[in-house]
């Protein structure tokens, strides 16, 4: 059967060699689309090792323009915060982790490739408030205020060290030896991004406050900050800004949403154009064959044996064709163009062959169908 298969497959070689290539395509691109579209999903979906609910963010600045008394007040102001009863945690310092491309700095890794690092500034409290986790070693103290001591993610972890346990080890950066304390969770930025290589510093300085707020009292705490801002800073004597985590991370991931939308909807344009290449190409080729097929139907073969016939003609040219395509996929890959998924490479490649067995199946049993359909006198005549 299958000396038959080859023999009927060369007997039109200029068609189906234009299949087969039509097929090396349309498994590439659909590879493509399907990987792309599943690290964005991931992307979206997958935890950013912090927890904006009920968090809010406060900076205060006094009209006089005096950095001494600002810090004076700054500290008066954390007090009162700490014993505000709808709060139940307070950190002091600049973590902005729900921004990108803010304090991004550039480093060289252990194996001397450069990548980009977001420097954040928290102190004791930060990793309870925004429910950072701690995978070595240990947060932060007070004692660690003025010193070169930093916890980094894990990502950080295997940029600058090429593994992730690396606590009590330093690293030097811009001419300057950090000691790593602890490391932490991964961070990403955004639902957008993936995870970022993190390095927080200590800082409990005038740099404004993360709090948790208490369960279903945002709103009464949100109107209680005027008055406690006045209350030490003296009325009109003060610049406050104040916002939730969920409100910035709402704004910055609307925006998200939207790109992986419009992203999602180029991925299926892409997929339903190659399932139309497909489905098309093969219904116009077998329907060119349709006399020959309905000869052989009117001289005693069933319709199921037509179609397994015709379906493993295509199988044949099929599964090479995938095969290949893959390899000069895993080859552009290596050349630095990103056709395969890094992340979901084995389940991409699963779900683009179950989708290009399908459309080929798809293509096939249609046009086989139509032949019970003919008329003899029709076959004859045009045979």
């Amino acid at each position: 059967m299958i000396k038959h298969i080859i023999h009927t497959l060369w007997g039109h070689k200029s068609a189906n060699g234009l299949i087969f290539l039509l097929l090396i395509a349309t498994s590439i691109v659909m590879m493509q689309s399907i990987g792309g579209a599943l690290d964005r999903l991931w992307y979206y979906a997958t935890p950013r090792g912090y927890d904006p609910e009920n968090v809010g963010q406060l900076f205060v600045q006094s009209k006089l323009d005096n950095q001494k008394e600002d810090s004076i007040l700054n500290a008066n102001l954390y007090k009162e915060l700490q014993h505000n009863p709808l709060l139940s945690n307070i950190s002091r310092g600049s973590l902005m982790l729900v921004y990108e491309g803010i304090d991004k700095n550039n480093m060289i890794g252990h194996n001397g490739e450069p990548f980009d690092a977001y420097f954040r500034f928290a102190d004791e409290h930060a990793a309870s408030v925004m429910n950072i986790k701690i995978l070595y070693g240990n947060w932060f103290t007070e004692a660690d205020a003025n010193t070169d001591v930093v916890i980094i993610s894990a990502e950080a972890a295997e940029q600058l060290f090429g593994e992730v346990q690396v606590t009590n080890r330093s690293f030097t950066y811009q001419n300057k030896k950090y000691y790593v304390k602890g490391i932490c969770n991964s961070i990403r930025q955004s639902k957008r991004t993936q995870p970022s290589p993190t390095i927080f510093h200590y800082s409990a300085g005038n740099m404004g406050f993360f709090f948790k707020i208490k369960p279903k009292q945002e709103d009464l705490f949100a109107r209680s900050i005027e008055p406690i801002v006045s209350s030490v800073y003296g009325p009109n004597n003060y610049v406050i800004g104040y916002e939730t985590l969920n409100y910035s991370d709402h704004v910055m991931n609307s925006a998200n949403s939207f790109r992986l939308r419009s992203f999602l909807k180029t991925k299926l344009f892409m997929i339903l154009v190659t399932a139309f290449s497909i489905i098309s190409v093969l219904w116009y080729m077998i329907d060119r064959r349709k006399e020959e097929l309905g000869v052989r139907f009117v001289l005693g073969r069933t319709l199921s044996q037509l179609i397994f016939y015709i379906l493993s003609e295509n199988y044949f040219l099929f599964i090479p064709a995938y095969i290949i395509a893959m390899i000069i996929a895993f080859n552009f890959q290596y050349a630095g163009v990103e056709l395969l998924s890094k992340d979901h490479l084995g389940i991409s490649i699963l779900i683009s062959f179950i989708l290009m067995f399908g459309l080929t199946t798809l293509g096939v049993l249609v046009p086989c169908l139509r032949i019970k359909k003919l008329q003899i006198t029709e076959i004859i005549k045009n045979e």
